[in-house]
């Protein structure tokens, strides 16, 4: 990684298809620079029927996405927009490589994830913990990313991805940043939990199996 490759974080949220824990679609998309200035927003239209908006966590309802772009277009202008030597910070963010279909060597040079950075080991089970974003902006920075209705935005978990990497992962306080989060007050409850794993008929539980109710494989939490 070289100090003059250009820095980009990015995130992107989803709505429902269906009711299964995995089937959902990209609605929204976001880049941020070092400048913390927002340099690709894009709404997007799925071409697959709209089945829940999960509103308490994309903030987005009814006729909200009528004026986006269909993913195609938008993954054209994001490949466009991003320097082949781009280094991509994210939460988790092999997730969002996958949805953009971003490929390594081809649209990026290498990628930084948060989730993995900031994980610390169980004193006592031994296992890693991995922190939301939310959680970790909030202890190490002060930043609150939701919006004031409590849903997520995908601007700003990209501004609190990429500050920070630049307030702890450039100067390499990672292991001070680790040490913080191990001691600090537990997580608030995800939105999900506080939920309980289910909005409306969609299931939530994708890293929770004992309360998923779609059958569907559960995944490894890093988010």
């Amino acid at each position: 990684m070289s100090l003059k490759d250009p820095i980009f974080a990015v995130d992107v949220e989803c709505i429902a298809t269906g009711r299964g824990h995995n089937d959902r679609a990209v609605c929204s998309v976001a880049v941020v620079d070092q400048n913390l200035d927002i340099v690709f927003e894009r709404l997007v239209k799925p071409s697959l029927k709209i089945h829940n908006y999960l509103t308490p966590i994309t903030g987005f309802k009814e006729g909200d996405l009528d004026k986006g772009e269909p993913l195609e277009v938008v993954l054209r202008d994001l490949y466009s927009f991003l320097p082949t030597n781009s280094i991509l910070i994210g939460q988790a963010i092999d997730g969002d490589i996958s949805w953009l279909e971003l490929k390594q060597g081809v649209h990026f040079k290498e990628r930084v994830d948060l989730a993995e950075e900031f994980a610390t080991r169980h004193p006592v089970y031994g296992s890693m913990m991995y922190y939301s974003l939310a959680h970790t902006s909030r202890v190490l920075l002060g930043y609150e990313c939701f919006e004031s209705g409590g849903s997520h935005s995908a601007a700003n978990d990209a501004k609190a991805s990429m500050m920070l990497y630049k307030e702890y992962i450039i100067p390499k306080k990672a292991k001070y940043a680790r040490h913080i989060l191990s001691v600090a007050t537990r997580p608030l409850p995800s939105i999900a939990k506080r939920m309980n794993y289910r909005c409306d008929d969609v299931c939530m539980a994708a890293y929770m199996p004992k309360f998923c109710f779609c059958g569907t494989a559960s995944k490894q939490s890093t988010a």
